[in-house]
C-alpha cells in the first residue's frame, strides 16, 4: 500500500503518515521505505 493510499483511511492524514516515514527511515538510517520494507520483511519472526 502506498503512502497515499493509506492517508485516504479517514482518520489518517498524508502529511502525517509522511512524517511518520520520514522518522522511520531517520531512525533506521534506511535510504529509502522500500529499503526499510524489505529489511522489515526479512526479519525473522520469533518462535513461539
Amino acid at each position: 500500500m502506498t503512502v497515499e493510499h493509506a492517508a485516504r483511511h479517514p482518520c489518517l492524514q498524508l502529511s502525517t503518515l509522511r512524517s511518520h516515514v520520514r522518522h522511520l527511515l531517520g531512525k533506521t538510517q534506511a535510504p529509502s521505505l522500500m529499503q526499510l520494507l524489505r529489511w522489515t520483511g526479512s526479519a525473522q519472526a520469533p518462535l513461539q
